[in-house]
């Protein structure tokens, strides 16, 4: 009996320092981010308020109604207080993808050779979803007799760990390196991704390790978060969350991580099931999802500056200037998108039909909400939008009233790459300034018509949107209107 109380005494011990554990990290970010939103010098304006945002339960039909309708106009009060205070810079982005080059057909028909009793019904379906991605090309890690091979949930979690490594520090090390900065003195890390599993030490701790080869040797004392389960807005969440830390102190300098290995979804499969839903969904997740990395360098204003080059026609600017950021949950959308892990490894991902125009229902009221503080236009501006499938962007092209052309990047890193997750809102903002030019033949190039104001959004399960405002400010990118 006395060895059962003290076993009993003990684990009440540890639960509890669990819990002060938990409630001082707690704290902290809650410290973290009271900083971001007071944090001011004699010599600099205090940063813009964030406007107060209504719990979720009091968002009602009215106010999604309201949303639709446009904005009141700003008062020069109101655009003086939106251009003050510091800002942050986006120094460095770069792309990694895996070594793997494949055809989207190639895609399509490893996925059936996988199952080889479809019924004619379920062959067709298959069929339509896989043409109609509008993919051309992608990238993997596996050899073509991987493609859709059922893995065991070990094997699946030391493949996606080991491709997400390997992408996090070829995209890093690059940026890093078009930085020019000193890597020491980076403060913050934060690695985001959907590619989730129950493993730690965390990606972003076996990135930064400065103990072995394989990692950048990041300063021992970095700030670090790793961010999972966000899906497809992962890239842009943390960008804004970059941008308060960066903002928050002069001194910080924050890599940002952002990387995927989605098409694995195809190596989790359910098993076959003639004509159910679980089949839909897994032929939808297997046509749709592929793998990429990104990653940049977020500076306070005061410290922003990058290496010229040739590219950049001999400008230290910063690439970006982050002008606003935005998050949102659209009301009635909770159970459009699902995923969740299934016993025998299996990962279970469905997404509504209705969800690309639930999307269209707000974002234009949306969108005016960004922009009409800082007294900009919709048709003033690019438009970096997360690689979700053709009818994600032709929706939010018709809710906008803009052309393929200023949406240029999203279509062409789709088409060459596939639905990149949350690593892709990285990937399209970069490439941006890398789309090449138009090859002989091509009738489908969509020509790049690039504004000096860039408007990203991403989307995922909640169903939660975000949103960036960006100012070029380094000729590499290529804007109108910026010069070296």
């Amino acid at each position: 009996m006395a060895a059962s109380a003290s076993s009993s005494q003990r684990s009440s011990n540890v639960a509890l320092a669990a819990g002060a554990v938990g409630a001082v990290a707690l704290l902290g970010a809650a410290a973290l981010y009271a900083r971001s939103r007071t944090r001011t010098s004699a010599a600099t304006p205090k940063p813009a308020p964030t406007p107060a945002v209504a719990p979720v339960a009091a968002v009602t039909a009215a106010t999604a109604m309201e949303e639709k309708k446009k904005p009141a106009p700003v008062s020069g009060e109101q655009l003086a207080l939106a251009q003050s205070g510091p800002t942050a810079r986006i120094v460095a982005l770069a792309s990694a993808f895996p070594p793997n080059s494949y055809s989207q057909s190639t895609y399509h028909a490893r996925f059936k050779a996988q199952i080889p009793n479809l019924t004619a019904a379920d062959e067709s379906f298959v069929d339509r979803v896989f043409t109609g991605t509008g993919f051309d090309t992608c990238s993997s890690y596996l050899e073509t007799k991987d493609l859709f091979r059922k893995m065991t949930r070990t094997e699946y979690v030391k493949y996606v760990k080991a491709s997400l490594k390997d992408m996090a520090l070829r995209a890093s090390k690059e940026a890093i390196e078009q930085w020019g900065g000193d890597k020491s003195t980076i403060t913050h890390i934060v690695f985001g991704t959907m590619t989730g599993t129950i493993h730690a030490p965390t990606l972003d701790i076996e990135v930064a390790r400065g103990d072995t080869a394989e990692g950048l040797g990041l300063q021992v004392g970095i700030k670090r978060l790793n961010v999972e389960g966000m899906g497809c807005l992962t890239g842009y969440r943390c960008l804004g969350l970059a941008n308060d830390i960066a903002r928050a102190d002069p001194r910080n300098t924050v890599l940002l991580i952002v990387c995927d290995i989605r098409s694995a979804l195809g190596n989790q499969l359910s098993p076959y099931e003639a004509g159910s839903r679980s089949f839909k969904s897994d032929v939808i997740a297997s046509s749709l999802f592929r793998d990429s990395g990104a990653a940049a360098i977020i500076q306070h204003e005061a410290i922003a500056t990058r290496k010229p080059s040739h590219l950049s026609k001999g400008s230290s600017a910063p690439l970006y200037e982050i002008l606003d950021h935005r998050s949102a949950l659209i009301p009635g959308t909770f159970d459009l998108v699902k995923y969740h892990e299934k016993d025998g490894a299996v990962i279970f991902l469905d997404i509504a039909k209705e969800l690309p125009e639930k999307i269209k229902e707000v974002l234009k009221g949306r969108v005016e909400l960004l922009l009409q503080p800082h007294g900009i236009r919709m048709e003033d501006c690019t438009y970096s939008v997360h690689t979700g499938g053709p009818k994600v962007l032709k929706y939010v092209a018709e809710s906008l009233s803009i052309s393929k052309n200023r949406m240029a990047s999203s279509w062409y890193c789709m088409k060459k790459w596939g639905n990149l997750s949350g690593s892709s809102n990285l990937v399209v903002l970069d490439q941006w300034r890398k789309l090449p030019p138009k090859a002989e033949g091509d009738v489908n190039y969509i020509q790049p018509e690039s504004k000096k104001h860039v408007v990203c959004m991403s989307f995922g399960p909640g169903v939660g949107m975000e949103l960036l405002l960006l100012r070029v400010t380094s000729p590499e990118v290529g804007a109108e209107g910026v010069d070296a």
